[in-house]
């Protein structure tokens, strides 16, 4: 951190005096303005540096969480930019050298640019991560039972819950939506939190208003068993994976650990398999599921809950009796274009299938892009989701 607090200071610095110069043909009161709005900007950042630095102790808290994730926020949007206008307006004075001065245009531009991140990273954080979204989804299974016609399963995922601390209020709304939605089932693909359980914090009761005429059902992502912890290695893992698993039971989920579990719906037997994730990126360790999948042979339809997408790419395909997998992870990486049908996210280049419903064969995958944020708490063009599955007979 003291990298980037120097790398702060010194944009800072530099800021003040391309301002001054910049700003000594406008108006008395625009110049005034523009430092002053400056010098607050730079005050802002500093003060997350140090709320950052009085929870270094407690990182997995929710409020070490914030702190950290804010303070990503401010470089991103305000310490980035900065050194682009830097770096562009001294660019112009070298181009210029003989001369001497500035090349005025490309200054400006670098300005331009500047507010122009500052604005977008602001929607992302005040808006966009809170626009949850329902995507509503039909997926059509040959010979499927009459009993499980029309039945709706809720699908979430990578909710961070630290990302919703100080936002408690927002995670409330998205239960009330998924409520709304009167599911049968409710299923959840893991990673609750980012590094640690204590990250949980009051909010496993506000998961326990979540409810499912079947119940609700969950798997551990790679982020829930403490490998992202500052050093790992100075706790213990199992004891991490314990209290995590026990604050999901308590949510009212049962906890599928590389186990199936057969829900009756009718005369219908629904097999729900759960494969836990462990490694850390761009290591992902993915189980092997036979074992998880016994019980399962007789069941009406199958479906896996996993949380990485590329386990169903380079595992799961193989196992055709699986007709539904379910999974997360990617967060659109909480950027991307989505319009007039197309859609682009950078996960493209580490996740072939990274958001959508995707099908080989007679087998399906839907990839929910999560509905937390993590690193930078920001969602741009990518806004957080809420999946309605409903499964129909093919005709």
């Amino acid at each position: 951190m003291m990298f980037l607090f120097l790398w702060h200071i010194i944009t800072s610095i530099l800021s003040f005096i391309l301002l001054r110069e910049l700003s000594g043909s406008f108006k008395p009161l625009y110049r005034k303005s523009t430092l002053i709005l400056n010098l607050l900007l730079t005050i802002t950042v500093t003060l997350f540096f140090i709320f950052t630095a009085l929870h270094a102790s407690e990182p997995d808290t929710p409020e070490g969480i914030t702190a950290q994730m804010n303070l990503n926020l401010v470089i991103a949007a305000i310490v980035f930019p900065r050194t682009l206008v830097i770096l562009m307006h001294y660019a112009g004075k070298l181009f210029r050298l003989r001369k001497g001065g500035y090349a005025r245009h490309l200054s400006v531009a670098g300005l331009m640019l500047y507010m122009l991140i500052l604005i977008i990273m602001m929607y992302g954080h005040f808006i966009g991560r809170f626009r949850f979204t329902v995507e509503e989804v039909a997926i059509t299974v040959p010979e499927l039972h009459e009993d499980l016609e029309g039945l709706r399963i809720v699908h979430i995922s990578d909710l961070h819950l630290g990302s919703f601390h100080n936002n408690y209020r927002k995670l409330l709304r998205m239960t009330l939506m998924i409520n709304n939605l009167r599911p049968d089932l409710i299923v959840d693909t893991g990673d609750l939190i980012t590094l640690g359980h204590r990250e949980f914090g009051n909010t496993d009761t506000i998961l326990a208003e979540m409810v499912a005429t079947h119940g609700k059902y969950a798997v551990l992502g790679n982020h829930d068993i403490g490998t992202y912890l500052p050093d790992p290695d100075s706790h213990d893992i199992e004891e991490t994976i314990r209290e995590v698993s026990e604050r999901v039971r308590r949510s009212g989920y049962r906890l599928l650990e590389n186990s199936t579990e057969i829900v009756n719906i009718g005369n219908a037997t629904l097999a729900l398999t759960g494969a836990e994730t462990r490694g850390r990126h761009p290591v992902i360790v993915h189980p092997d599921i036979t074992t998880a999948v016994k019980g399962s042979e007789n069941a009406d339809l199958r479906i896996l809950l996993t949380h990485d997408p590329n386990h169903w790419e380079v595992i799961i395909r193989e196992y055709k009796d699986i007709e539904i997998t379910v999974a997360g992870h990617t967060h659109g990486m909480q950027f991307g274009i989505r319009a007039f049908g197309f859609r682009w996210s950078p996960s493209v280049y580490s996740y072939p299938r990274w958001n959508g419903l995707y099908k080989e064969g007679g087998m399906y995958l839907y990839v929910n892009r999560g509905a937390g944020v993590l690193g930078i708490p920001v969602r741009i063009g990518m806004p957080p989701e809420i999946t309605m599955i409903t499964l129909r007979k093919e005709e």
